[in-house]
Parts: structure tokens; sequence; C-alpha cells
């Protein structure tokens, strides 16, 4: 897509990303597009591209664009603005933590930045990954150290004015760790998001993540996250997708030690003439490890929303399980929800494994129901989709970005 040259844009860079850069560049051509089924490939591409490398310098207060989320005040705030950190506020709890700018973390950290690159680069790859690693021009490391319980959750805010946003976030929680980490996504003006999120968790630790994306229309937005567990290591995800851009997101989670735990759970809204491709992967690569996904989605006017759920068991990997479930409700005679369940057991000694998908209207019967109590059936309509999206959206452990997510989803669909 970039026909840049790489070491033109990035020549400040250490000689040892640009090493990295380049060899993601040579990958772009032989790996695959995202699995996006019927969908049109165009439709996720743009027509031109604005890659570059700003400087900006730090902020005194929230910039306008975020007070909707946060307010002055709010502790473990971290805000990027075109790949700069531009406001930060974090208590005492997070003293120990290690966040900062990627740039500024290699020439600080460079032997942590390359290991946790090394260990991301050949996980569940494809073209957008690859065009991620030879052009982020954002990126941020957090490292938490071992024997750290925080239960304050921190909210890392990244928003694209200027350029395309390429941004890389490598979040690396070592052994015996506890963490919150919320991360949400928004632009100003219409561009190129192509962002790659890498969860590192050691042994033993405990990881809750929270990522929610709201992009512009005319925006082409690539998203994935990618969860890599070590022993006994436990992963709570939940993803909401608000945007009105056309989207891909990935989810790819690998439970590489034994009893490894991971829960994913996603949201995804669309309206108007939006197109969603969506795949959820998880990979039980060893032994005794449990991995959960529920999809849900709500789509409106003529918008395309597709779900792919693959769950697999490696072969060995005995005691281990792995369900699935998706659910749709379609608010209109041409919206389309295609949802696809995989299952691919490679063990027979397995302590489960199952998958669900259910799409379609409202339920008739309910709506009628409260109509004949007195409930309008725009309001039954609001409440039925309140109650199919409130589990989920509670989940996020900060109550004020709760109440914004719910409110972005009353204005999405014009209801609740």
């Amino acid at each position: 897509m970039y026909s840049v040259n790489v070491k033109e844009i990035f020549k400040t860079d250490p000689k040892a990303i640009l090493a990295f850069r380049e060899a993601a560049k040579e990958k772009v051509d032989t790996l695959k597009f995202p699995n996006i089924g019927k969908l049109a490939q165009k439709a996720f591409m743009p027509e031109t591209s604005n890659v570059q490398q700003v400087l900006l310098d730090r902020a005194k207060k929230i910039p306008e664009e975020v007070q909707k989320l946060l307010s002055t005040g709010d502790e473990n705030v971290v805000i990027m603005q075109d790949g700069n950190i531009i406001y930060e506020t974090l208590s005492s709890t997070y003293k120990d933590v290690y966040i900062n700018d990627f740039h500024s973390a290699f020439e600080e950290r460079p032997e942590l930045v390359l290991d946790l690159l090394s260990r991301m680069s050949d996980k569940q790859e494809n073209q957008m990954v690859a065009l991620n690693g030879a052009y982020f021009n954002s990126g941020i490391v957090v490292d938490i150290p071992k024997n750290m319980e925080i239960k304050d959750n921190i909210v890392l805010v990244y928003l694209q004015k200027r350029a395309d946003m390429v941004h890389r976030s490598l979040i690396h929680v070592d052994r015996f760790s506890w963490v919150n980490i919320t991360e949400y996504f928004l632009d100003t003006t219409p561009c190129y998001a192509n962002v790659v999120t890498d969860l590192i968790l050691e042994d033993e630790s405990h990881v809750v993540y929270t990522g929610i994306d709201q992009f512009q229309e005319g925006t082409k937005v690539y998203l994935n996250t990618r969860g890599l567990l070590q022993r006994n290591a436990s992963l709570h995800a939940v993803k909401v997708y608000l945007s009105d851009a056309n989207v891909i997101g990935d989810i790819d989670v690998v439970l590489a030690g034994e009893g490894g735990r991971s829960t994913v759970e996603t949201v995804a809204v669309a309206r108007n003439q939006q197109f969603m491709g969506l795949n959820v992967n998880t990979n039980n690569a060893a032994k005794r490890t449990d991995a959960q996904i529920s999809n849900h989605g709500v789509v409106h006017d003529k918008a395309k929303l597709l779900f792919n759920a693959i769950g697999k068991v490696d072969k060995g990997c005995i005691g281990s399980n792995a369900y699935q479930k998706t659910r749709g409700v379609i608010l209109s005679d041409k919206a389309e929800i295609n949802a696809n369940p995989y299952l691919i057991i490679d063990e027979y000694d397995v302590e489960g494994a199952g998958h669900a998908a259910t799409v379609g209207r409202f339920e008739e019967n309910d709506i009628h129901y409260m109509m004949s109590r007195g409930i309008p059936r725009k309001e039954a309509e609001t409440m039925v989709i309140h109650g199919f999206v409130k589990p989920v959206i509670e989940e996020i452990p900060n109550v004020r970005m709760q109440e914004y997510v719910f409110e972005a989803v009353k204005d999405k669909l014009g209801t609740m």
C-alpha cells in the first residue's frame, strides 16, 4: 500500500529498528490478507496514504477531543497524539511501571523492545500486521514488573490528527502481576489506521484488557489484538467496535503455557453502509488451557458484519477447553450479519469444546409482550438492545467509560 521509502521516513530510527522495518516490509507481499469473507478488500484499503512522523510538545490539559472520555484530575491516564505522549497523570501505584513512547523506550531499554518485538513477530502474521511492522509511526511500551498487583485501571488514549495512525502497543506483564488496561483509539479527520496491540503475559500473570475504537466515517481501519499467555496466565479481553469507519478486527490469543486461561468478549455496532469483518482466534497450544469466545453484533440500515470465530486445540493439549458463541441482532431488512463458528480439535482427550451462533431479528413475542404492557415499540426495541450489549459493556472497568460507551451505542443506533 505504501510506496514510500522506509529508510527515508524513519531515517532517525536506530539501525536495529530499521532492520525490523525492512524485514517486515519484505514480508507484506508474501502473506495473506485478513479473512473478510465476501467483503471487498478495497472497502478497507485507502486510496492515498499519509504516513509520517510528527513531533509534539507536552500539553497541560486534556485535549478537547478527549474530554468526552476523561476529565482533568483523572489519575492513571496517558494520552498520545500522532505518536507523542502529550499528557500523563500516573498515581503512585504506577511508580515502578515503565510506560513510554516507542522511540524513547528504545533509547532507554532497547533490549526489552527488541525482545518483545521478536517474540511476537511470527504470531498470526498477515499482510496488515507486516505493514504495521514496516511503517508504524506511533507506539507505546508498557512493562509491568513482577509481583505487582495494580487494581487501578490505566487508560491509554490514542488521538490521530495529522497523519495516518500506524500504531504498535507492546504491553508486557511479568510473573505474578495483575493489571487493568484500557486502550481507546479515535481520529479527528478521516485517515488510514493500522493498529496492533501485543499483550505478553508471563507465568501466573493476570490482565484485564479493554480495547475501544471510534474512528470516523471515511477512515479505513485494521485492528489486531494479540495475546501470548504463558503458564497459568489469565487474560480477560473486552473489545468494543464503535467506529463509523470500515473495520477489519483481528483478535489472536495463543495459550502457550499449561493452565493458561483466556476470555474474549466483543461488541460490534454497525450502521449506514458500514462494513466490519471480525476474526476471533484462540489457540490452545498447551495442556489444560481454557479459551472462551463471546461475540455480540448489532447492525442497522445497510451495514454488513462478518464474525469468524475459530477455536483450535493442538495435538497433545490434553484437558483443554475451547468454547465460543456468537449472537447477532439485525435491525433492518437490508442489514446483514454472517456468523461462522469453527472448531479445530487435534486432540481427543479434551475437557470440552463447543460452539453456537444465533443471528436474526428481534424476538417479536418479547416485543409484543412489552407493548401489551403499554411500552411503545421503539422503547421496547431499545430495552432489548440494552439488555443485549449491557453484560459486555459492564465488563469495562472504568465506570465513566461504561457510561460513554452506552451513550455512543445509543447515538449510533438511534436507540436506548
